[in-house]
């Protein structure tokens, strides 16, 4: 059955509902997860006045999945949260990328909620997982994409990593939403109009449903199907009048 825009966020809310009540009730830690931006928002308002002590983690500093921990304590230390570190390592020379990790992960039968960043670095990768999900992971990936893998269970200690980007340069006749969209999907206006208004384009964690919404510098814009961008900013007008404009897609 399919779940409209609506109805999905008002399914989410009601499960935060049900582990709030659940922490209070019992005076237990309570976690749900992981979240995406727009997930993460949600939680933020809908526990805003819930009376508990919320805490956002993911596994290590700047996460971009994240599960929210609620407790009567005053504050949740990391080492409460169901969290596992998975290492994955291939062979020199096999091309694995994040898109592949997901999907092998995906075709375990795992939800989408219990896999939080998957960290790519050459010859290995990270991925961050509940507790739950980490024997079968380590039971049954043994295959990502052409690539043979290996998989152990690692301290977080042992995560170093430093996020990359590939910059996007270019000049838009308009800064509005649509025209963006249609420029970091490659697409044409009308249809990037439809993924603006079909819900499948967020900006700072909330869907976007105004195509001549104006973005602003400092801006993270995610596009179902497409990945997740920064705005940097305009450096000024080419010579045909239009906003040269630089991003960054997450890596």
């Amino acid at each position: 059955m399919a779940f409209t825009i609506k109805q999905e966020r008002e399914l989410f809310l009601a499960r935060v509902e049900d582990q709030a009540r659940r922490a209070r009730e019992r005076s237990i830690r309570c976690f749900l997860g992981f979240l995406d931006d727009s997930q993460r928002r949600l939680a933020e308002d809908g526990l805003r006045y819930s009376g508990l002590s919320v805490r956002f983690f993911g596994g290590y500093e700047d996460a971009e999945r994240t599960m929210v921990g609620m407790s009567l304590e005053a504050e949740l230390p990391e080492e409460a949260y169901p969290i596992r570190c998975v290492e994955l390592r291939w062979h020199r020379g096999e091309k694995v990328t994040h898109r592949d990790i997901l999907g092998s992960l995906m075709g375990l039968a795992l939800k989408r909620e219990t896999i939080g960043d998957i960290l790519v670095e050459p010859e290995r990768a990270v991925v961050f997982v509940t507790d739950t999900v980490e024997p079968v992971i380590l039971r049954e990936l043994t295959r990502v994409g052409g690539a043979a893998v290996s998989c152990k269970e690692i301290s977080p200690a042992e995560v170093t990593f430093q996020r990359s980007f590939q910059e996007l340069s270019g000049t838009l006749s308009s800064l509005r939403m649509d025209c963006v969209t249609a420029f970091l999907a490659n697409t044409s206006r009308s249809r990037a109009a439809e993924l603006v208004r079909g819900g499948l384009v967020s900006v700072d964690g909330q869907p976007e449903l105004r195509c001549d919404h104006p973005i602003v510098p400092g801006s993270k814009i995610s596009i179902r199907g497409t990945g997740k961008f920064i705005y940097d900013g305009e450096t000024g007008l080419s010579k045909k009048n239009k906003w040269k404009v630089i991003f960054r897609k997450y890596q």
